[in-house]
């Protein structure tokens, strides 16, 4: 309620809204702001409501459309006319939603890729937020091995860290 108030706990942060999956189409209003939507129901997907946030009260909305078989979009045995082996059409928001503060520049993604023959991980980060990629942010990376320390680095968002790991041993 208070994220554009100044001094309140997310001043200068961002707000984002987090659904686990929503079947099928997706559009989210926030106080009569369009803040994005989503196609797909089994993905999970992020909206950054924050520039639409109004102190004190907001209103939500949610609209989901599914056309289920008279669709070209995956639909297992769901059907708009169930029979023997068909299911009812079901559709709406089916995974947990939840909002979170994060700050202005924050770490939206990891890809990490192993490298046992090189001995080696590279660690690509995505960042989001507070202009990500003009601000050249960067991020430590450290690889711990049972409490050790045995790799750290930092990444970019236009070059991953690639740190050596000595003695690599699968688990």
């Amino acid at each position: 309620d208070e994220a554009a108030a100044p001094g309140a706990p997310t001043a200068g942060k961002r707000v984002l809204l987090h659904f686990g999956a929503v079947d099928y189409r997706c559009d989210v209003w926030l106080n009569g702001t369009h803040v994005g939507g989503h196609t797909g129901g089994y993905l999970p997907f992020t909206l950054d409501i924050t520039d639409a946030l109004a102190p004190g009260d907001n209103e939500l909305r949610v609209a989901v459309s599914d056309p289920t078989d008279e669709g070209r979009q995956p639909y297992g045995k769901q059907t708009l006319r169930p029979r023997q082996i068909w299911y009812t059409a079901v559709s709406g928001i089916w995974q947990t939603v939840w909002l979170e503060v994060v700050p202005a520049l924050y770490i939206a993604g990891l890809h990490i890729t192993p490298n046992l023959d090189k001995g080696c991980v590279s660690v690509g980060i995505a960042l989001a937020g507070a202009t990500a990629a003009a601000d050249g942010g960067r991020a430590g990376v450290a690889v711990y091995d049972a409490g050790t320390l045995v790799g750290e680095g930092a990444a970019r968002p236009d070059a991953p860290a690639v740190l050596t790991i000595p003695h690599v041993h699968p688990w």
